[in-house]
């Protein structure tokens, strides 16, 4: 099963920087990672979630400022947000 992680702070490429969450963030557009959707079931806080799958997401998240990963009728997996 899958679960949404919110980013809260630190590297957005280590596991203990997200948190579980139990709702999809609202989040979608941005400089900064909002949330990542995983397939894990882990509800520890903070993760210890397996990021590997969506590193390259995260990356061109970053260096893209939009959402990934990107095409029709894909889902996307990492959400950014303003970082205001």
């Amino acid at each position: 099963m899958a679960n949404w992680y919110a980013y809260v702070s630190g590297d957005p490429r280590v596991a203990g920087s997200y948190y579980y969450s139990a709702i999809k963030p609202s989040c979608l557009t941005g400089e900064k990672i909002c949330a990542v959707y995983l397939d894990d079931t882990s509800t520890t806080a903070p993760a210890q979630v397996k990021l590997d799958p969506v590193l390259p997401d995260i990356s061109a998240a970053l260096m893209t400022q939009v959402p990934q990963p990107q095409g029709v009728g894909v889902k996307i997996l990492v959400y950014l947000k303003c970082g205001c």
